[in-house]
């Protein structure tokens, strides 16, 4: 298929820009043909159709009433590519021609054709007089704009990473070895490293952050201006504290700037499935290091009210295991002052019990998510002295902004 934005000509004489059309169109034999024309440039693409015994299903004219509206050029050359699009001519096999017309048109036809993936763009040239090419010398040039497809795709995996759509950031990296020939070593350098950003951090969103550390090692920051290197030994430490099954501040903190993400994606109920965890953590953390109790084999030894907590003992391993809300009750019991959050924490209960994820079928609403996490916040910042610091180091760097 072929778009092709067409001009009036020098004066009274169209010949030239006639002449250079079917040139054109005669090299390619395109099986369709979108002419992006103006009013006063529509009859010579008139006249190249019948020179050309074009039938009159294989073209159709897409009018610019202003051709100096770069806006108005735009959607009419739009049009031209969905007409093409639905006539069976891939963007793939679109080649766009943009030797003619005013700039606001020619302009046009290069940005729609970038915008649509169309990989090969065309024009004629020659010896010029005036400004137009001169009659005998014209050829025609068409080639595949490859170092500005690539600045757009890194562009929009740019776009996909900072919404968290890792996998569409990936596949958008995914070039032929064919380009990576042409655009040069440098620049495939940058891609390798791109690619391992991006999939650094997806481990990470999904708290493989072993596999996170490797990937971070194989950047070369030095290519990006957005992009900072990361704390590895804060990684490192949450790594190896989910290898031993250990709770450490820094899984805590991580989790709540991961329901974060969560939330900023709209998923409420991801969002306080997270911040749950990161409140029961909290709890589990204190009774660990402060009393040497895990919650989920309470020794009743090193505990008031042996009584009150023995009902919690499990009839399949005989062990006394807390949930959240009573490991809060102990924390209060060994007089923590953890312990008197409980009074905050009974009313996020509720939003998380009926959420679907948990025991209910209600989705969480946003408000709802939002008062979950200011109060998770505030609880996680008295607790955690050093949670602001760890809060910045494990939010991602477009969160920053």
């Amino acid at each position: 298929g072929l778009l092709i934005s067409v001009g009036t000509g020098v004066g009274d004489s169209p010949e030239s820009i006639i002449h250079a059309i079917k040139l054109s169109i005669k090299e390619k034999n395109p099986e369709r043909i979108a002419f992006l024309v103006s009013p006063q440039s529509k009859k010579n693409a008139e006249e190249v159709a019948k020179m050309l015994n074009l039938s009159e299903n294989t073209f159709s004219f897409f009018e610019v009433l202003d051709p100096n509206d770069l806006d108005m050029a735009f959607l009419e050359a739009k049009k031209a590519i969905n007409w093409l699009d639905s006539e069976g001519i891939p963007t793939g096999e679109i080649i766009s021609d943009f030797t003619s017309g005013t700039k606001p048109m020619s302009t046009a036809v290069v940005l729609v054709s970038f915008l649509n993936n169309v990989e090969r763009l065309s024009y004629v040239q020659g010896k010029r007089v005036k400004g137009i090419v001169f009659r005998g010398t014209e050829r025609t040039v068409t080639f595949s704009p490859i170092l500005i497809f690539f600045e757009r795709c890194i562009s929009q995996a740019k776009e996909y990473l900072e919404k968290y759509q890792y996998e569409a950031a990936l596949k958008i990296l995914q070039f032929p070895q064919t380009y990576k020939e042409i655009v040069g070593k440098g620049e495939v350098k940058r891609i390798e490293s791109f690619i391992s950003l991006i999939r650094a951090y997806n481990y990470w969103d999904k708290f493989n952050h072993l596999y996170a550390t490797g990937e971070f090692k194989k950047i070369d920051f030095s290519l990006f201006k957005e992009f900072k290197p990361t704390d590895a030994k804060i990684l490192h430490i949450i790594a190896n504290a989910i290898k031993n099954k250990k709770i450490e501040k820094e899984i805590i903190v991580d989790l709540f700037v991961n329901a974060e993400r969560r939330f900023k994606e709209g998923k409420y109920d991801d969002c306080v499935a997270r911040l749950y965890r990161a409140l029961e953590m909290l709890a589990q953390w204190q009774l660990k290091e402060k009393y040497g109790l895990n919650t989920g084999n309470i020794d009743l030894s090193k505990v008031p009210d042996k009584e009150k907590w023995y009902n919690y003992k499990n009839p399949r391993d005989g062990k006394i295991k807390l949930p959240l809300y009573v490991s809060y009750e102990l924390l209060k019991s060994l007089e923590d002052p953890i312990g008197n959050e409980i009074e905050h924490i009974e009313g996020l209960l509720s939003i998380r019990n009926n959420s679907i994820l948990a025991h209910g079928v209600v989705p969480v609403e946003k408000k709802q998510a939002e008062k979950f996490i200011e109060i998770t916040k505030n609880i996680l910042q008295k607790y955690i002295l050093q949670f602001d610091g760890l809060f910045q180091k494990l939010k991602f760097p477009w969160d920053l902004k």
